[in-house]
This record gives C-alpha cells, structure tokens and sequence, in this order.
C-alpha cells in the first residue's frame, strides 16, 4: 500500500531481482528461486469498466503471449495451455476462458456459453479461472502480481477474491499492489484478505522517507558528498519525502547538464546554485519531458495515449516518424522514461511510472491528444479486426476521448450490453452513463430513452434503487419532451392474416394465465403496466411512468390517460387493484397468488391470515395512480408486471358478470387485438382493436388460429405449412424429436434458440409411494437424462444433468443433478421395502401432451427393466390435464415449466411444480425466501444454489430436458426477432410481406 511514486513496483522490482539472483545460497533440498512462475497483471487509469482487463492480462502473460496476438495463435496457445495442465484440453473451459478473451466461438463449444445466462456464464468462468491457476501452481510454484488495483475492474475483484481461497491449497502467491483508496472495490478486496485469510496476509504500508533516508537515496544515485548540502535540503523540502520525486529530479539535474561524469565520478557544476527546482513532481517530469527533442517528445506523447505499457506495432501504425522510432525508444530508454517490457512474441514497452505516462499525457494539447486517440483507435480495429469484441471497452474509450461522437456511442453501447449479459453491473452502468452525454451531443434522444431505461433496470437489478429512479425519471422526462414528434406513421393494414396452430386455450383472460397457450393468447386481448421488448428490458406500457421509493419497497405507477377497454370504458388504477386482489382472495381458491407474495401482506390475506384487503399493499391513489407497497426490495418485481396474470381487467364487467365475462361472446379486453370468435378445438380469430392506444410497427391486422394442434402427428402441421396453410409452425423439442427430418426441406426457413424451459416428470408426494424419498431417487436414477436429450430427443434439447432451473436462467446449477445409476436404483427401491413387483401399489401417470410419448414410453420401459414395476401412462388432453393437474393430481406426471420472468424466483417459488407435487420442506422454504430480499446479485444466486440443492436431494420431481424453441416462419413474416427474444411475442409488431 502506498501514494503514487512511493515505490511499491521498484521494490517488487528489487525483490525478483535479488531473488532470480539468489539460487546459489540455497541448500540441495531448496527448491531453486528460478522454479517460480511470475505472471503480471495491471490495472488501467480509464479501466474501471473492463470487464476482467486484469484477469486477461494475467492469462496472455501465462500464454507467452501480448494483446497483440492474433485471435488464432491465442485459440491454438489456449488449447496447448490447458492441455498441458488439466492433461487434456477440456473443450468447457476452453470455451469460458475463450469467451473471457473475446475469442470468437467455435461450433464445437458454441453452445456451452451462448445457450446458458449470464450470471451462469460468470459463475463458470469463476471456477474455470480458478481451476486453471490450481493446477498452473501445482505444477509450478506461481506468484501473480497485480498492480494498481485501485484503478482495476469489478469483475477482476471478483476474481481476486475467489483465487484468494487457493492460497490454503497450493503454492500460490498474490501481490496486490495499490494506493489507498477506501470507496474503491481494491480495499474491499484489502479488508476480505486481512478478514479471512489472516493466517496468509502480511500486509506493508510504504510512507514517505525521512530526511536520513532521503539523504541515502541521493546519495546512493550520484555517491556520497555530490549534492551541496543547501540543494539536498531544498529537494528533500520538494519531495516531502517521495522517493520517485527524488529519483527524477535528479534525473533532471543530470539532463540540464547540472550534474556531469567526469573520470567515472559524478560532479556538481558551480550553476546548480542558480538553477531553480521545480516544485512538484508533476513539473519534475513536464520539465524532462520539455527538454526532449521535439520529434523525440512526440514519440513518447503518442506512446502515453496508448496507455501505460504499448505495443510497438500499435506505436508504430500511428507513429508519423517510422524510420525514426527504433532510435526515438532507445534514447526514451536511456534517459530511464520507459522500458522494455517483452521482445518476444510481440515487442512492448512501459511507461518506467504511471506518473510519467501521466505527464506525457497531459502535456499534449487538447486538439492533438484527441487526434491521437483516433489514431490509436482506428490502428486497434485495423490491427485486430478479429478481436474486436475483446476490445470495445478500449475502442469506446479511444473515440469517446478522441471526439468522435457516432463511434463513441456504437462501442460503448455495445461494451454496455456485453458487460450487462456477463452479469459485470457496475461495468455496464458506467458505459451506460457515459453514453449519455454523447447521445445528447447527436440529438438521438429516443435512442437516450432507451439507454436510460436499461440503465434503470440494470440498477434495479442490483438494487441500486436511487439510481435507478434517477435513471427512470430522466427516461419518462425525456420521453414527454419528445412526444409523438418522432412517432412513425402506422404500417398499412396487410391483406393477409397471420395463421399458426395452437393447442385448445383453457383460459382467456389474466386471471386463468396458468399455462404458455392461454399467455400467449392473453397477451394480445389485453395489456398491463409494463412490457418486455426483444432485449427483455422493461419498457413503459399503461404505465407512462413510476417512482421507486422507501429503498424499493414502494413503487408508484402513473398510468396514461388514453388507454380504453373494448366497451370504451376507461382503464383505470382501480382495475389492476381489483383484478389482483381477486386473485389473492381465498374465495377464489387461485393457484397464481404466489406471483403476488412480495405485496405487503398480499400472502397472509390469500392464506386467511388477515381478513381485511385493505391491508393488502394494492392501492388506487387515484384513477390513474397505483401505489404498490412490498414486503422488501425485489429485484424481479418489474419483470412480473410485464406477465399477462399481472394484467388488469374491467371491474365494471367483472361485478356484474363473474363468471361469464371471459366467455368469447362477452370478453372486454385492452390490447391490440379484439376476440372475433372462438370455436374451442377447431379455430381462434382476433381482429386489430381499432382504439388500441400503444404504437405499434407491424401491420398484422387478423389472426387466424388452428386450435387443433395435434403433437402425436406433427407430420400434419409440417403439411399444413408445406401447403402455405399457416405462416408460422412452433415445435417444441419433443415435437421437433419428431419432425427433424421433415424439417431439413425448410432449413432457411428454421431458427432455433434456447428457451427458459424445463421438462419434468413430478411426483405426488402426499401419499404412497411417492411420499418415500427413496422411492424418488429409485424412479430418478432409472433415466439417463444424456439419452433422453441426445438419442432419444435428437439432440434438440439439453440433458438437464443441472437442477430445475434451466440453462440460460441466473441460479441455474450445474451437474448437481441424480446421475443414471441403475444399480443404485434397485438398492434404493428395495431399501423402500419393494421386494418385489406384487408389493408396489398401482399407480397413475398422466403427461400433458401426446408429444411426449417418446420420453413417457422409455420411462416406462426403464423403470420396468430396472425396478421391475409396470407404470403406464394416459393422455387426456391438455385441458383435461391441467384440470387434473390442478384438483386432483396423479401419482405421477409429465410436465414443462417455461419461464414467465427470467429469475430463479419463478422456477422455485411461483412454479405451479409446487402445488402438483404436494412438496413442502422448510429449508427449501426458507432459502428462497431468503434469496428474494437479498440485494447483493450474486450472494441471491449463491442461497438458490443451496436450496435447488435440497429440492434435488429430495427429488420431487425429475428434470429431464432443457429446451430449446424451434420455429418455421415464412419469408413473407417478419417475426424472427419477436419468437427468438424469450418474451411472449406481441404480434402487433409482426409484419407481413406482400406474397
């Protein structure tokens, strides 16, 4: 620890020095001082938001290799790496320390990051990085160096504070080297080391020098007796003690000629009396710098925009002196102002001290340093075109610093959105911010909107909730200044419908949303405060605006004032209070109360607990003001108001009708889209709702729905869509198993994308057998999920070998999952009491759609084989299923849960797995209500691990396939983006060609 100048890099210096020199003084059991593995890390001035900037500095030092490299050799040196320390080169990590790197993926380990969430990819790339520098310190004793880590990244802390741990283990050693600075991340990491790891962290503060070691210091520069004692005493006034100072004016002495060798010997001339000294460090270098020759200095000015270390081939892709450079670093090496870093592979300098590269910088003039950063930005997109995912952080700095407002804005929006989906908030928030000002600069203020609100929603998510206030009120400010000046003309109507299938809908109206059919259909008939666009960010909808308040526990929606329902009644605040406290009321016997459990008291009214919805945290302030109250912070809470169980609905026609408001014939909606007519079974038609006040960019004017959908033929759908009978063909992985072959005479017409989506079998656990955990594992440890997801599915699915949340989703768990062990099975079963097949009882196994036959029928026949119990299974239709599923549930079942929010909390918590299974563990419980209040993300996705760790140690249920979506889509229909998003799709954005 140290101020700048006060020598903590020298003396690392010295100390590798006097050690690489040392192996002749050790005994014959000592393992040599030149065995040890030194790896260098360092942070930049402007590096703050660099995801990982020092990890990967420490990785290319492994790999021999600069920030030059290209893309290939650092692919091909990764691999031999790994190889050479794990014994082969495993194709996961691999891919996360590629995917660290901003390696372009390879189709081999494409899916392994791309097809997984962001949270899921950090947590990987954490331990990955941590197995990687185990087995690098078990083959070679290593030492990583980090230096000035007051200016490092967020992500990189993390790093740092997870290798930590590894120091218990193996020969490893940190060398954290910083000033003291106490509100940045570096002294967090300080206070963790002293904190937990006592036992290994000496800790040593470097203060200014006294009067006698200054004297030493000069003395040991130019020999004793040089400096008259009236100059020692102004210099050491100067320096106050600062060794740097001390060592670069006397450099400047000795470049002013004041000082001169003469004989071997250093000797004072007579005007050093006369001379003046400048006062601070800072003029100490400017005036060194002055005294360069110009071309010389304009070397060392360019090298400084560059940063503090620089390649050669950068400097010399901007360099205006070519010929010269090779002579203009030799004399910049001389006169101690920079060194060399490495020659090999790539030649790379550095700047002697961070203060220097300051200097150098500072003395450009304002139109020059800007010229400058242009240059070292268009030389890095022209050196390195390959890998300029890697460098957007830097390229945003360069053009940002440079004055080039249009490449500013694209890199640091792109270095955002790339920080925000590796789960590096506090990166992605600082992009977002500086952003800003130069879309103010353009006049692109509805692209500011925009911004402001992920900027809102990304500090929402790490409970930043001032910050995200702010955020939004300069988004809903903006937003009312630009008003309707900048709205597009609404497409012309298209002639044709858009035409897809469907299975039966169970429900037509928010209150029955229970199933992925009935949201889809909800979605268009009505509308709520929020919505989801295609980056699933969370966008204004009824809701103009909101403010977030009491540390976000109480939310205030301002609703617009041109929405209607159908019937041209006005919606009002009233509506959404009304619908959701009808769906709390036990009365109802709703099985959705759980999406509103984080309302203050919303749980204890639906449980019976207090009888007075007054109570209940909902409140119409007034007709277009809704004030929600919650129980704690929720960083999911604004993704909840974006599903259609959230939805208003008209109380006016609630009252007088309950229960046959919702039927086709009576429905009151508010969305884009009017019911026609239904005709369950066969045909769904929905009109464009001609008072729908939301803008809209598509021109679908119909919607013409086959209700028919049958998953055992999917050789039918194929056909229909063959012969131009729909526009649009959804298949599921368990339809697409089926339908791959057909499907290759469609390929440009085919896209598939991971899906937040989890097929199961579940178990009814209140009664026997199933309510015998080990009976559970017995039926789960039967299944190889691999030749299920692989074999059986074709691949179009994921083996779920993690818990039950899905790949792609934060919290989801790796291989935590009951392994195929047949053996294990029957040790269990028997262990249960199942002797034999006459003692099991009969049982009942309903699965919800016929598509699923392939997987029902192997279960079956596996569980025949191996536990030697007949279970046969009924389709009755997704309908009838859901009834069942819901009143009276069989023993057991097959199932899928798709996300209706990208959080753990709808997978383990709202999940309708609960209320089938029957299964209730206080521990589980107590875990994800614990996670729900905690603001820290990554501590959130920790306690989910932990309570997904005993619903599959208790197994009520068995994750079979992560899914994937498949979807065919007709040239003529612009919806790739809306299908491919993982939002329900509002189809009032679709566009239909003329065909």
């Amino acid at each position: 620890l140290g101020e700048a100048g006060i020598g903590k890099s020298r003396l690392l210096e010295e100390v590798r020095a006097h050690i690489s020199s040392d192996d002749e003084n050790l005994d014959a059991a000592s393992m040599p001082f030149s065995s040890i593995h030194w790896l260098e890390g360092r942070a930049l001035s402007y590096g703050g938001s660099l995801s990982y900037w020092v990890i990967t500095q420490l990785l290319l030092d492994d790999l021999g290799l600069s920030d030059g490299a290209p893309e290939v050799k650092i692919k091909v040196a990764l691999r031999k790496r790994l190889a050479e320390l794990q014994g082969e080169a495993d194709s996961a990590s691999f891919a996360y320390l590629a995917h660290l790197l901003g390696l372009s993926h390879e189709p081999d380990v494409k899916d392994q990051t791309q097809s997984i969430d962001a949270e899921t990819v950090k947590r990987e790339t954490l331990a990955t990085l941590k197995d990687y520098f185990w087995h690098l310190s078990e083959s070679q004793p290593t030492v990583l160096i980090l230096e000035d880590l007051h200016w490092a990244d967020p992500s990189s802390m993390d790093v740092l504070s997870e290798m930590m741990a590894l120091t218990d283990r193996v020969p490893l050693l940190l060398i954290l080297l910083m000033r003291v600075e106490r509100e940045h991340g570096s002294w967090r990491l300080k206070q963790l080391a002293e904190t937990e790891y006592p036992h290994r962290y000496p800790e040593m503060t470097l203060s200014r020098l006294s009067d006698d070691q200054a004297d030493r210091l000069m003395n040991h520069l130019l020999g004793e007796g040089v400096f008259p004692e009236q100059i020692k005493e102004l210099v050491r006034t100067r320096s106050e003690g600062n060794p740097f100072y001390l060592e670069e004016v006397t450099y400047h002495l000795v470049d002013n000629g004041l000082i001169e060798r003469v004989g071997g010997e250093w000797q004072v001339n007579d005007a050093i009396e006369v001379v003046g000294i400048p006062e601070t460090l800072q003029g100490v270098l400017l005036a060194r710098i002055d005294r360069l020759e110009e071309d010389v200095r304009h070397t060392l000015q360019m090298a400084s925009v560059i940063g503090r270390s620089f390649l050669f081939s950068l400097l010399e892709a901007i360099s205006e002196a070519e010929q010269q450079l090779d002579e203009h670093l030799s004399k910049l090496q001389r006169m101690d102002l920079v060194r060399e870093k490495t020659r090999l592979p790539d030649l790379e300098y550095i700047f002697k001290h961070t203060l220097t590269q300051a200097a150098a910088y500072n003395s450009l003039l304002q139109g020059r340093r800007k010229e400058f950063h242009l240059k070292v930005g268009e030389a890095i997109e022209t050196l390195f075109p390959e890998r300029r995912e890697e460098f957007l952080g830097l390229l945003a700095h360069h053009y940002e610093a440079g004055g080039s407002p249009e490449k500013a804005r694209d890199y640091l929006l792109r270095a955002g959105d790339q920080a925000r989906l590796a789960y590096a908030n506090e990166e992605a928030i600082e992009f977002y911010r500086r952003a800003l000002p130069v879309l103010r600069e353009l006049g692109q203020d509805g692209i500011a909107v925009k911004v402001l609100m992920k900027l809102g929603l990304t500090c929402h998510s790490a409970h930043q909730f001032d910050a995200a206030r702010e955020a939004y009120d300069q988004a809903f400010s903006l937003g009312r200044d630009l008003g309707q000046a900048q709205s597009q003309p609404p497409q012309p109507y298209s002639a044709d419908p858009l035409r897809f299938e469907l299975s039966d809908i169970p429900a037509l109206e928010p209150s029955g949303a229970a199933d992925s059919t009935s949201f889809v259909t909800i979605q268009q008939l009505f509308r709520g405060l929020l919505k989801m666009d295609l980056e699933l960010n969370v966008r204004p909808d009824i809701a103009q605006s909101w403010d977030v308040l009491e540390g976000g526990k109480q939310y205030v929606f301002h609703l617009r004032e041109d929405v209607n329902w159908s019937d041209g009644k006005r919606v009002k605040a009233g509506d959404f209070e009304f619908a959701w406290k009808r769906i709390l009321n036990p009365e109802t016997q709703s099985s959705l109360d759980k999406y509103f459990h984080d309302i203050q008291n919303a749980r204890a009214y639906h449980q019976g607990e207090i009888t007075d919805p007054g109570s209940v945290g909902i409140e119409a302030a007034d007709d277009h003001t809704l004030v929600v109250t919650l129980e704690g912070p929720c960083s999911y809470f604004m993704y909840l108001l974006t599903i259609p169980i959230t939805f208003p609905v008209p109380e006016h026609v609630v009252r007088q009708d309950p229960l046959g408001w919702a039927t086709p014939e009576h429905i009151v909606g508010n969305g884009p889209f009017l019911l026609e007519s239904l005709q369950p079974g066969k045909e769904l038609i929905l009109q464009r709702n001609p008072e729908y006040y939301g803008e809209v960019s598509g021109n679908v004017q119909r919607i013409e729905v086959k209700l028919d959908l049958d998953d055992t033929a999917p050789g039918k759908s194929i056909e229909r869509y063959e012969k131009n009978e729909t526009d649009i063909l959804s298949l599921p992985p368990i339809v697409m198993s089926e339908a791959k072959a057909k499907c290759r005479t469609f390929a440009e017409d085919l896209i598939s994308v991971p899906d937040l989506m989890t097929t199961y079998i579940g178990f009814n656990v209140r009664s026997s057998p199933f309510d015998d955990r080990r009976v559970r594992l017995a039926f789960a440890l039967a299944l190889d999920k691999s030749f299920i997801a692989d074999v059986l599915m074709d691949g179009v699915g994921f083996p779920a070998t993690g818990g039950f949340i899905p790949l792609g989703l934060p919290g989801h768990s790796k291989d935590i999952g009951i392994p195929f062990s047949p053996d294990r099975a029957r040790k269990l079963f028997q262990e249960a009491g199942y002797l034999s097949v006459e003692d099991f009882p009969p049982v009942e196994a309903l699965s919800g759609s016929a598509a699923a036959r392939r997987m029902t029928e192997y279960a079956q026949a596996q569980w025949q084989d191996i536990l030697g119990v007949e279970i046969r299974w009924s389709e009755p239709g997704w309908p009838h299923f859901l009834e069942r599923i819901h009143n009276s549930p069989p023993n057991v079942f097959g199932m899928s849960w798709m996300a209706d929010y990208p959080d753990p909390d709808n997978f383990l918590r709202t999940g309708s797995w609960i209320a089938e299974t029957g299964w209730i563990n206080e521990k589980f419980e107590t875990l994800v209500n614990k996670a729900r209040r905690i603001p820290d993300p990554e501590e959130r996705v920790r306690v989910y691990h932990q309570a997904e760790k005993v619903m599959m140690d208790e197994m009520p249920l068995i994750p079979l396939i992560y899914g994937r979506s498949h979807y065919l889509f007709k040239p003529w229909v612009r919806a790739t983006l809306f299908f491919s998003s993982g939002a329900v799709p509002n189809l009032e954005d679709v566009i239909i060609d003329a065909h």
